[in-house]
C-alpha cells in the first residue's frame, strides 16, 4: 500500500453505511468531501488504498441508476 490510512478506511466504512452510491466515482467524491470537511488529509493513493482495504472486508454495494 502506498499510504495506508486507517482513518480514511474507517471514514469510508462510515460513508458506505450512510448512503447508497451508483458509481465508484460517487463513493470517491463522497469520501473526499467528508475527509475535507473533517480536515483529514488524503491523496489519490490513500483514497485508492482505502477502497482496496474496504473491498477486502465488505462488498462495495453500488446500485444501478433507476434500480429500486
Amino acid at each position: 500500500m502506498h499510504g495506508k490510512s486507517p482513518v480514511l478506511v474507517a471514514l469510508l466504512h462510515d460513508t458506505l453505511n450512510a448512503e447508497e452510491f451508483t458509481t465508484i466515482a460517487d463513493v470517491c467524491d463522497a469520501l473526499k468531501t467528508r475527509a475535507a470537511r473533517l480536515r483529514i488529509p488524503y491523496t489519490v493513493d490513500t483514497i485508492t488504498d482505502a477502497l482496496v482495504a474496504v473491498y477486502h472486508t465488505r462488498p462495495l454495494t453500488i446500485t444501478r441508476r433507476g434500480a429500486h
